[in-house]
């Protein structure tokens, strides 16, 4: 969300980005569960993987590999360890740009904004929901604790 709304195409606000990107996950969605000529499909669970970007640049960032590669059936190769290694950091991914130049009370509205997106999804059913919670709980466990007021 942070990323699109700084594009020349895109949002132009960071809460605007949230539903640009929760869009997108909604029509991954249609492509993952849906219906045609009033069949439902599904995709069965052992014919997509889950990344989240989030825990390959800042998380269990050598399982999330572990994983996306075993689940690829893919060998991991020095060129792949190269760009891991040099792009796929938290610097790399500008983890927490979103927030810089906003005031407390943006960033509580960027958040609050977030929650609820996420919970729209996850009531939705959105297959990836799951995991975007559980890394969104874990990030906030990383956050330094708030002064008393």
């Amino acid at each position: 969300a942070s990323s699109v709304s700084s594009k020349s195409w895109g949002p132009t606000t960071v809460l605007d980005g949230i539903d640009w990107w929760a869009d997108r996950l909604r029509w991954i969605e249609g492509g993952v569960r849906g219906a045609e000529d009033g069949a439902e499909y599904s995709l069965p669970e052992d014919r997509f993987h889950v990344v989240l970007l989030d825990e390959l640049v800042a998380g269990n960032r050598e399982w999330a590999l572990a994983g996306l590669l075993q689940f690829l059936e893919a060998p991991e190769e020095p060129d792949l360890r190269e760009f891991f290694e040099g792009q796929m950091g938290p610097e790399a991914a500008h983890q927490g740009r979103w927030s810089e130049g906003l005031s407390p009370l943006g960033r509580a509205r960027v958040r609050r904004k977030y929650e609820r997106t996420l919970q729209a999804l996850a009531d939705e059913g959105n297959h990836v929901a799951p995991a975007l919670l559980e890394a969104y709980e874990r990030s906030r466990e990383r956050e330094p604790a708030a002064a008393p007021a």
